[in-house]
């Protein structure tokens, strides 16, 4: 794994904290996970899970789809 890649996994899985954390805005979260724009964030998120950031939230069971975060 490339350290880009290494960091994409890390940014992601602080991304899948905040969406399961609440209500907090898609914007919000890429700001918080240090991408330029919610649409970088969006299309990293829909690259690696295959769905949207809003239908991974609203998904039931969701959490069996937790991104494992770095390893």
């Amino acid at each position: 794994m490339s350290l880009l890649d290494a960091i994409h996994r890390t940014r992601l899985a602080v991304a899948c904290k905040l969406l399961r954390d609440g209500n907090i805005p898609i914007g919000a979260i890429a700001a918080k996970c240090g991408y330029s724009s919610e649409s970088a964030l969006k299309t990293r998120f829909k690259r690696q899970f295959g769905m949207t950031m809003s239908a991974w939230r609203s998904q039931e069971g969701h959490a069996a789809r937790e991104f494992p975060g770095p390893r």
